[in-house]
């Protein structure tokens, strides 16, 4: 004899939640089917619920209304890749311990070099963005940067402390992208720190595979910097492992 499941609203929506993520076992599940293939508002419920576990719910069609008692199947292949979608989603979530490698404790200091002569404008913006980086003063240090590069500021230190910056400002993307320019330039006084932080800021996205090829760039000629990124990346392999 088949028992009558209670369909209530807060029922339907346990229930379809549980089903589309696959936390229902297989004979609640085959119950559960049974009742909602006869059922327009636990269709609509399971819909939602699948939408939403699969991280595509502006891509499903319209959900039916509780009015419209048409019969709406739902098949399994599109449940079956919601519940995929789930599990990867979840396998996507950053490393807490590899994003927590990415942060910067200390920031480099800016040693910068007295200009001889009435300093032009650009570079007296460069210096008040310097002096808000010393202040850690991150954010404002950052903009004035970003104008100080706009007007045709240096570049090269520029782009760095833009970049270490925007990391110490919790952007870590838009500081990678920073890093990523002063690379760019080739041999200069900030390539192997570059590749260093270039590093935190990959981490800081759980891109480990690209923060590994940044610290392997730097060589033994880059002294202290090199020591530092032998360090991270052993932490990197001691933290992947476990």
């Amino acid at each position: 004899m088949t028992v009558e499941r209670a369909c209530t609203a807060d029922s339907r929506q346990h229930d379809a939640e549980r089903y589309a993520s696959g936390h229902m076992n297989a004979g609640d599940a085959a119950a559960f089917e049974d009742h909602f293939v006869e059922c327009a508002d636990c269709q609509a419920e399971v819909r939602f619920a699948s939408a939403v576990a699969a991280g595509v719910r502006h891509n499903e069609p319209v959900l039916p209304s509780a009015r419209d008692r048409r019969r709406w199947w739902i098949p399994a292949g599109v449940l079956a890749a919601a519940a995929v979608a789930t599990v990867t989603a979840i396998q996507l979530r950053p490393d807490p311990n590899i994003v927590a490698l990415g942060h910067v404790v200390t920031a480099p200091a800016y040693l910068g070099v007295a200009v001889r002569g009435a300093p032009q404008p650009v570079e007296s913006q460069f210096d008040a963005a310097m002096d808000a980086y010393a202040r850690h003063q991150y954010l404002g240090a950052a903009d004035k940067l970003r104008a100080t590069l706009a007007a045709g500021g240096d570049s090269i230190p520029g782009e760095f402390f833009l970049g270490v910056s925007l990391l110490l400002s919790d952007r870590p993307a838009d500081a990678e992208v920073a890093f990523a320019h002063t690379i760019a330039r080739g041999k200069t006084p900030y390539a192997a720190e570059a590749h260093y932080y270039r590093a935190k800021a990959l981490l800081q996205k759980s891109r480990v595979a690209e923060a590994r090829a940044e610290l392997a760039a730097l060589t033994t000629a880059d002294g202290i910097v090199h020591e530092m990124g032998v360090a991270l990346a052993d932490s990197v392999t001691r933290v992947t492992k476990r």
